[in-house]
């Protein structure tokens, strides 16, 4: 019953909150996540214990919070370094065409960067491959163990699994998807129904493009003497239905290529290939101004926590105590900025919400460097409290989650470290993080 309930919980995760490609903000080595583990750690050494009830279905409402938190601080932490002087006048990236190519500024900001024309001709594709579309019928494959091999680049791997009499195509399918998704390896497993309701085993790798001197990112084979044959011609995995390929497109009219639409570029510019140029044109990267970069990160700053409200007001089961988590957010606010009327023309109302007079905020963007910093130090506070708040929030959003307490810590007897006490659900879905 608790894997039934501990699967519900990660198919929420994962249809809700999917993994997209990570930005560079986004992006960790391994020290960070060891950072994490160990704020888990500390944080959760002289937690009591707590009993969770299995029916509330309270876990969900904890992974949307961390979720919501996690979407906070990416978005504090593309405004620059947090506690960095001159992070809310730093400078950012514009694209004359975001709809083909979105840019970011990874740059040192002392430095004239470059700007340049980008066309794209080709967009980096993942590698598909669809099987034979089969009835939910019982499967014509003899029971027994079986097993095929997988290869991706250099590595290859194999998979067995049972095929149990009475078994249906559906089940056989079904149980292979599983098996290939659990191994990670690289590839997602799904079975896609057609018009007839048949059922077609389909494999995606997760990168796109070639490796060197490859002509596909997987190949599936029947080479293992462990098990018998006939799974591959059966369900048809072997079948491609879409070739991977390179990204391929111009900057400043000279030809590039990369295996991933997600590149940088002269370490000063991290570009996301959106769409083939075609009658859309070329698009046009460069950096704003300090002043249009000021306008942009107050608007993100004040858009980012203004969502972060209205995300934690649609959570909601009778469990999670949407009172607490707002009221410190918004204390987090006022008492950073202190005052009904702020710097660079940010204003919060009664709710808490945050606005901008457009034109005190332009007036403030024409503030000489040297008197911005002290002008902008309140808005650099909040971003800091703020994004503090949010990794707190991310690290125990279990805390937000009413939850009757059945056992205290000795407070005389050290506890050993346990990192995944916040909650089975949210201290163990941090590997997206690296």
């Amino acid at each position: 019953m608790a894997g039934i309930l501990l699967s519900s919980v990660y198919n929420h995760y994962l249809t809700t909150y999917r993994p997209k490609e990570a930005t560079q903000s986004e992006t960790h080595k391994k020290d960070d996540l060891r950072n994490i583990y160990r704020s888990i750690v500390k944080s959760s050494q002289k937690n009591p214990v707590y009993l969770m009830n299995r029916d509330d279905h309270a876990e969900t409402d904890a992974i949307d919070l961390k979720e919501q938190a996690r979407a906070l601080q990416h978005q504090l932490a593309s405004l620059g370094e947090i506690g960095r002087e001159k992070a809310m006048s730093s400078r950012s990236a514009y694209s004359s065409n975001p709809d083909i190519v979105e840019a970011e500024y990874i740059g040192d900001s002392d430095e004239e960067p470059p700007s340049f024309s980008v066309t794209v001709e080709h967009l980096a594709t993942n590698q598909k491959n669809k099987g034979k579309g089969l009835p939910d019928s019982i499967v014509r494959l003899a029971p027994g163990n079986y097993a095929f091999n997988i290869r991706m680049g250099e590595q290859a791997y194999e998979l067995q699994y049972a095929i149990k009499p009475g078994d249906s195509n559906k089940d056989v399918q079904d149980r292979l998807a599983r098996l290939i998704n659990k191994a990670g390896i690289g590839l997602d497993a799904s079975v896609e129904k057609d018009e007839r309701g048949n059922g077609a085993l389909t494999l995606t790798s997760r990168k796109t493009g070639l490796p060197p001197g490859k002509f596909e990112q997987f190949s599936i084979t029947e080479e293992s003497e462990s098990g018998a044959k006939g799974t591959v011609n059966y369900f048809g995995l072997d079948q491609i239905e879409q070739n991977a390929s390179d990204a391929h497109f111009k900057i400043n009219g000279t030809l590039h290529t990369s295996g991933s639409n997600h590149f940088t570029v002269s370490r000063t510019y991290e570009l996301n290939l959106k769409r083939v140029s075609g009658e859309y044109g070329e698009a046009l990267i460069g950096v704003k101004n300090k002043q249009d970069s000021l306008i942009e990160h107050v608007h993100d700053l004040v858009g980012g926590y203004n969502d972060f409200l209205d995300s934690v007001k649609g959570i909601g089961s009778g469990h999670f105590m949407t009172g607490k988590i707002l009221n410190e957010t918004v204390r987090a606010a006022r008492t950073a900025l202190d005052g009904d009327e702020l710097p660079a023309g940010i204003m919060i109302d009664d709710e808490g919400h945050l606005s901008v007079d457009e034109e005190k905020l332009h007036e403030a963007a024409e503030i000489p460097d040297d008197k911005l910093a002290e002008q902008m130090k309140p808005v650099r506070e909040l971003a800091q409290s703020l994004y503090s708040m949010a990794k707190g929030v991310s690290l125990d959003p279990m805390s937000y989650i009413t939850r009757p307490i059945v056992a205290y810590k000795n407070p005389e007897k050290a506890a050993p470290p346990n990192p995944y006490i916040t909650s089975e659900y949210s201290g163990m879905l941090f590997n997206n993080y690296c």
